[in-house]
């Protein structure tokens, strides 16, 4: 029997504001047919607003990196809430019991970054610079993934390298090392019918 892929889904935070969103993920992840998959959901304005706040009373990069993870938890179980059979996970520990009731586990990050990541010999900073594009690329590093698929609103219209990509503004400043070690990452514009995938090359 062929072991399961396991893939790393990242639902943009500019998907979240989408009416179109539920529908069009839904059906995303039916055409992932037989692949184990793993969300991890993106702030959206939740982040935007944290950061403004941030800049407006110096709360500090890695106390505002601690408040943006809690809100990454709210917009797990946003995701959760919009689409059916979906089911929010806290550790990778619970991933196989989700799995094996055919359900999509989504990610809130916070325990995953605070204990495991934290254990490993280069955890991810904790500033602006790392989002989710980069908490997504970790997860699907911890957890064995195969692949790495980014939901977005954008298409770039061919295979880029994942350091332009940073210098783009596509992925976050950190990305190309978090990903660094992963075999395939593509950027897929969800809102496109059908959406459009652009893989982000290794450089």
């Amino acid at each position: 029997m062929e072991t399961p892929r396991l893939v790393v889904v990242k639902v943009g935070g500019s998907l979240l504001g989408w009416e179109g969103l539920p529908g069009a993920l839904r059906s995303y992840l039916d055409g992932l047919n037989t692949e184990r998959v793993l969300l991890v959901v993106g702030g959206g304005k939740a982040a935007d607003f944290l950061r403004e706040l941030d800049s407006l009373h110096g709360i500090g990069e890695k106390r505002a990196h601690e408040l943006a993870l809690r809100m990454l938890g709210v917009t797990a179980h946003l995701v959760a809430a919009l689409i059916p059979g979906v089911e929010v996970v806290e550790r990778i520990e619970e991933l196989a019991d989700v799995w094996e009731r055919r359900l999509v586990p989504a990610l809130a990050p916070r325990r995953l970054l605070e204990h495991d990541d934290r254990r490993t010999a280069d955890p991810l900073p904790e500033c602006w610079n790392v989002t989710t594009d980069s908490i997504a690329a970790r997860a699907a590093v911890l957890i064995g993934a195969r692949s790495l698929r980014l939901l977005k609103s954008v298409s770039v219209g061919g295979p880029l390298g994942r350091t332009e990509a940073a210098r783009r503004g596509l992925v976050d400043g950190y990305f190309p090392t978090a990903a660094a070690s992963l075999e395939r990452v593509s950027m897929v514009n969800l809102r496109r019918s059908p959406p459009t995938v652009d893989d982000l090359e290794r450089d």
